[in-house]
């Protein structure tokens, strides 16, 4: 489903591989929209890298996230887009 074949898309690994549990379906949609829209708007040759991460997030990080959650342990999922100069 990659709208511009000349991008590449990169799993990126990190030291800690955190579990999920989640509904794969809308996992599966939202960050397919999200690599979607990053392929789309590179440029030929550019790279689409994707990485998860465990974060801990206290009581003073949590305004401005949407839903109501509270302090724990999270999974951060970061999109990049890296461009050739």
């Amino acid at each position: 489903r990659r709208a511009n074949p000349k991008v590449s898309i990169v799993g990126v690994e990190t030291i800690e591989q955190p579990d999920v549990c989640i509904e794969s379906s809308v996992l599966q949609s939202v960050l397919g929209h999200l690599i979607d829209n990053a392929v789309e708007a590179s440029p030929a040759g550019g790279t689409v890298e994707v990485s998860a991460r465990l974060v801990e997030l206290a009581g003073e990080d949590l305004p401005g996230y949407l839903g109501a959650p509270t302090p724990g342990p999270f999974v951060e999922v970061e999109i990049l887009q890296r461009h050739l100069r």
